[in-house]
C-alpha cells in the first residue's frame, strides 16, 4: 500500500515525485549518512550501491513504457522505498 500518491496531472509532477521519494527515503533510513543506498539494478546486476548527490533526480529514471519504476533499499537490507507509476498517479 502506498504511503503517498501524486496525481499524474499534478503541477511539476516529476519534481514532486523526487521530493516525496527523498522525504520518505530519508525518514525510513534508506539513505546513509554519506548519501549512499542500494538500488535495484536487474536480475543480472542485483542491488547496486549508489550515492544521492545534489544532481540526483529519481524522477528521470524512466522505464521502457515511460513510467517510473524505482526501488531503493538501505544498505542493511531492512528498509525499502520505491516510486512507481499506476494508472492515474505515482
Amino acid at each position: 500500500m502506498p504511503n503517498a500518491r501524486i496525481s499524474r496531472k499534478a503541477v511539476n509532477v516529476r519534481a514532486e515525485i523526487h521530493r516525496m521519494w527523498a522525504v520518505w527515503a530519508h525518514g525510513a533510513g534508506i539513505i546513509a549518512a554519506d548519501g549512499s543506498f542500494l538500488v535495484a539494478g536487474s536480475i543480472e546486476l542485483g542491488w547496486c550501491r549508489v550515492r544521492l548527490t545534489p544532481r540526483t533526480d529519481i524522477s528521470r529514471i524512466v522505464c521502457e513504457y515511460g513510467g517510473i519504476e524505482f526501488v531503493a533499499r538501505a544498505a542493511g537490507g531492512r528498509q525499502v522505498c520505491a516510486a512507481m507509476g499506476e494508472e492515474y498517479d505515482f
